[in-house]
């Protein structure tokens, strides 16, 4: 999506990049790298199904920001909104350990994240007066 579009929805949160172990993260089994986040999830669902959508937010000035940019944008989500932590805050990352049967442990290591800084606006928000919907 080009940022000169008008969105139908912008989310605004925290998307974190998720580690999926297949088993105990002890016995160092295979992990999935992916994108974890209600607020990008809906965006890309949205983007999916035809929308015109942004996601505002903060990522770290890592890897785990930059694969999140770069999905974002795959999807069709708009980033202009987006912005990349200056201040040397990590992205977040959520880790799901796969347990016995359909159990399974999730660790959120959040705590002076990127994402955890995101505070509202002293000024009027970025969002277009068009906007449909905020989440």
């Amino acid at each position: 999506m080009t940022s000169l579009a008008v969105p139908d929805v912008i989310t605004v949160g925290e998307t974190m990049a998720a580690m999926r172990a297949t088993g105990p993260i002890k016995l160092a089994p295979p992990m999935e790298l992916s994108i974890a986040g209600a607020e990008s999830n809906v965006a890309i669902g949205l983007a999916r199904l035809g929308h015109r959508v942004g996601w505002a937010g903060a990522v770290g000035n890592d890897e785990f920001g930059a694969l999140i940019l770069r999905t974002l944008r795959a999807e069709q989500v708009d980033v202009t909104h987006a912005r990349t932590d200056t201040e040397q805050r990590p992205t977040g990352l959520l880790v799901r350990e796969d347990g016995i049967g359909d159990l399974a442990t999730v660790r959120y290591y959040r705590a002076g994240s990127a994402g955890s800084a995101i505070r509202p606006p002293t000024s009027s928000p970025p969002c277009v007066p068009d906007c449909a919907s905020c989440t």
